[in-house]
């Protein structure tokens, strides 16, 4: 069952993560903006990086040609990359445990040696040929 958990979140942050990486990558190669898939993907973006565009020193860089450079998007992706990093490290690191818990072998007690020579039978007494 924790599997599927680690998955529905693994898979709900990678598409996070695609999203502010397509924002910066769209906003880079100036894509069309009326595009619809642009527009929405700039609309859901730009609600997780609501947080990254009001620090102090991060201006965005637009060139000549019409690429911009976001700093936002950058800063905003290398915090929720650094953030899946280390969820997913806390995570893994207790199931790694309870795995080998339940993987490590149960120690069975070696019989004693002095038990085995009790145990070996006498040979029977050969019988007389005829």
């Amino acid at each position: 069952m924790r599997s599927y958990w680690q998955f529905a979140i693994s898979l709900a942050w990678a598409s996070v993560l695609i999203l502010i990486f397509g924002r910066w990558l769209s906003l880079l190669l100036a894509a069309d903006h009326e595009s619809n898939i642009i527009q929405q993907a700039y609309a859901y973006s730009e609600f997780l990086l609501r947080p990254f565009f009001g620090l102090p020193g991060i201006d965005n860089q637009q060139h000549e040609s019409g690429h911009i450079f976001e700093a936002a998007a950058t800063v905003g992706f290398a915090v929720y990359f650094a953030a899946g990093v280390v969820v997913f490290a806390v995570s893994q690191s207790s199931l790694a445990s309870h795995v080998a818990r339940a993987l490590a072998p149960v120690p069975i007690p070696a019989p004693a040696l002095t038990d085995l020579t009790a145990e070996v039978a006498e040979p029977a007494p050969a019988e007389p040929h005829p």
